[in-house]
């Protein structure tokens, strides 16, 4: 298991000097911050298209910096959709992993987003870190 102090340097460690575009630096971000995500999770809290992150995620893996770590049921699609996260100097962080978003929970933020102002989609993303 690695610490969050360990995870927060090899995490600056794993970005420095990388010319990762913006929106991969969107999907790695999330995912250093909330954990295991689907896609349909990252793409929520970036708020980019699940096409676009489907995309920069491929590029993140064959870059060796996020890995598949495990299956999720997505209640809207009724199929099994993988799990990501990112790799931090050749670990997989368990940090996060217990943190991983149902779609029921997914789809409940995703509501509430949906019809929040600017201010109140800030005060529910800042609950969940």
């Amino acid at each position: 298991m690695i610490s969050t102090e360990n995870r927060d340097e090899s995490y600056l460690k794993l970005t420095q000097g990388k010319d990762f575009g913006d929106k991969q630096e969107a999907v790695l971000r999330v995912l250093h911050t909330y954990g295991s995500l689907t896609d349909k999770g990252i793409a929520m809290f970036t708020g980019l298209s699940l096409s676009c992150v489907n995309g920069r995620r491929n590029e993140l893996v064959a870059e060796g910096v996020v890995a598949e770590v495990g299956r999720a049921f997505d209640e809207d699609t009724k199929r099994n959709v993988t799990v990501w996260s990112v790799i931090y100097d050749g670990v997989q962080s368990t940090q996060n992993s217990n943190y991983c978003l149902s779609s029921s929970e997914l789809n409940r933020i995703e509501k509430l987003l949906c019809k929040a102002n600017e201010h109140q989609k800030n005060l529910i993303k800042g609950w969940l870190e």
